[in-house]
């Protein structure tokens, strides 16, 4: 397979707009005293509420998920940032096809709530993941990681490989950034981002937001009641923490796990586009290709970074082949 022209300048979502917000942050260091981990038990309403939507408390963490359809489950985790509502159009597909379609708001992002008694670290979260699984009855589920979310699924693989059916990568940040120094990075043990501060610059928060959805979007447009939902959740004092820590951890994180990927013997569908200007397909999707034997690399041309919005038949159609895989004998090759 020929490898896409370099989309670059490709910039995680969440290390753009925590970049271009340096001297909101230095702000925030110097008027305020609220530490990045206080608070972070405290759901903020974000103006919007899914349809049956329910909640389930694990370490005392309460976690904000839908679940919908019945049949072989699907449990679908979001970027940073993100909500579960990046997967609406993906539930629907499933629930139409005859799976459970399960979507958790991450620790500290959407509705759910996020440790104070310690770091959530990828690791951590896929320890809230598989407890929560376990107290709603789901097992050997099949995982869906989008960007961010796919660091933490393929932790999930790793920690609990025979817990799993196999796995959907969704333009996944699988290795370290390659960029050096990150200034924000400096800042996320210190005290910072106090409610009030935040409320105050809010209107450049929202635009930063906005120019960083543009960018994940791209080529699409940001569907306008997207963005709506997007600048309710994402600019709340408790979701800017999250996706602080959660960029940080993740950097730490992948340096460790990354070379434990040749050992996934799962089936893995890796779905990324050729346009995405968040997460490199060079540097990421394709490396871990290689990496995992068997795996599956399907590049969408002309889609960028937000393909669970922007493509969900294709999410679809990646998932059932990992059914189909599933119910094929285990040495098949994936090609």
């Amino acid at each position: 397979m020929a490898k896409p022209r370099d989309p670059q300048p490709a910039e995680p979502l969440s290390s753009g707009i925590l970049r271009r917000s340096g001297w909101v942050i230095v702000l925030l260091v110097i008027f305020t005293g609220t530490n990045l981990r206080g608070e972070t038990g405290i759901i903020d309403e974000c103006g919007w509420k899914p349809v049956d939507d329910q909640f389930i408390t694990v370490e005392g963490i309460r976690l904000h998920y839908v679940s919908k359809g019945a049949g072989q489950a699907v449990v679908l985790i979001h970027g940073n940032p993100g909500f579960l509502q990046d997967y609406s159009a993906v539930v629907a597909d499933l629930v139409s096809r005859n799976f459970r379609a399960v979507a958790f708001d991450r620790p500290g992002h959407g509705l759910s709530q996020r440790p104070t008694h310690q770091e959530a670290t990828p690791e951590v979260q896929a320890r809230l993941l598989h407890q929560a699984l376990i107290k709603l009855g789901i097992s050997k589920p099949i995982l869906v990681g989008h960007s961010w979310g796919g660091t933490l699924v393929l932790n999930y693989a790793l920690q609990y490989p025979d817990e799993v059916s196999g796995i959907v990568l969704l333009a996944p940040a699988a290795y370290p950034e390659r960029a050096g120094f990150s200034f924000q990075n400096l800042l996320v043990h210190v005290p910072v981002f106090g409610s009030i501060m935040i409320k105050a610059l809010r209107p450049y928060i929202h635009n930063e937001i906005k120019c960083g959805l543009e960018r994940a979007f791209s080529p699409a447009q940001v569907p306008k009641e997207y963005l709506k939902l997007a600048l309710s959740c994402w600019a709340r004092s408790t979701a800017i923490r999250a996706t602080i820590a959660d960029h940080q951890a993740r950097q730490h994180h992948l340096r460790e796990i990354s070379i434990r990927y040749p050992t996934i013997r799962l089936p893995v569908i890796i779905l990324t586009g050729d346009a995405d200007r968040v997460v490199n397909p060079l540097t990421e999707a394709y490396p871990l290709h290689e990496a995992i034997k068997d795996s599956r690399l399907i590049v969408l041309p002309h889609v960028g970074h937000e393909i669970p919005q922007s493509n969900p038949k294709d999410v679809l159609e990646a998932i059932q082949l990992v059914r189909q895989l599933v119910q094929e004998k285990p040495s098949r090759s994936l090609g």
